[in-house]
């Protein structure tokens, strides 16, 4: 096995914040993309850290729907897209309990962005088009873990891309009532 990738950033003082701006950016593509707007949560408390609103279909014709989103970038995932999954590990609880619990108002999924070790290598341009990491989603709603687990991990399928599309059934499915 080769060794690790060493983490290459362009400036290690701020290579965090730069890769949640990244994340940010991507999911606020996304969002646009599907017609939706994305709002960055000010006081994130629970590891909640925005929220992405579809608006109202016509007026007098429905409701804005919200939906909560945990953002989770990181370094040190390498996806394989021909496996149907790949771990994920918390590193606080309370974050997995925050979506593990049962919603009535809001649902809440998580959002996870593996991006190169290289910072010079997240984004690239490529036919035209600036290239971003990849977020996947998940919902945890429901999900059981043992109450003694510190840091959980949980399995992403590989399949669960973030783009307009999945995001548009994500919310659909919301609407109609339907598990995620």
């Amino acid at each position: 096995m080769p060794p690790p990738e060493p983490l290459e950033p362009v400036d290690a003082r701020t290579l965090t914040q730069t890769l949640e701006r990244l994340q940010r950016a991507s999911i606020q593509a996304v969002a646009s993309t599907a017609g939706y707007s994305f709002e960055v949560v000010e006081m994130d408390v629970n590891g909640l850290d925005g929220r992405i609103i579809r608006p109202v279909p016509a007026i007098g014709q429905g409701e804005e729907l919200p939906v909560l989103v945990a953002m989770k970038a990181t370094t040190s995932i390498v996806v394989d897209p021909t496996k149907p999954a790949f771990s994920y590990q918390f590193k606080d609880r309370r974050h997995y309990d925050a979506l593990a619990q049962r919603r009535t108002i809001m649902k809440a999924i998580l959002l996870v962005m593996p991006a190169p070790k290289a910072q010079a290598n997240w984004t690239y341009v490529q036919g035209g088009s600036l290239v971003v990491p990849t977020c996947y989603w998940l919902s945890l709603e429901g999900a059981k873990i043992a109450s003694t687990t510190k840091s959980p991990t949980v399995q992403i399928p590989t399949a669960n891309i973030f783009d307009a599309a999945a995001l548009t059934g994500i919310v659909d499915k919301i609407d109609r009532g339907e598990r995620l």
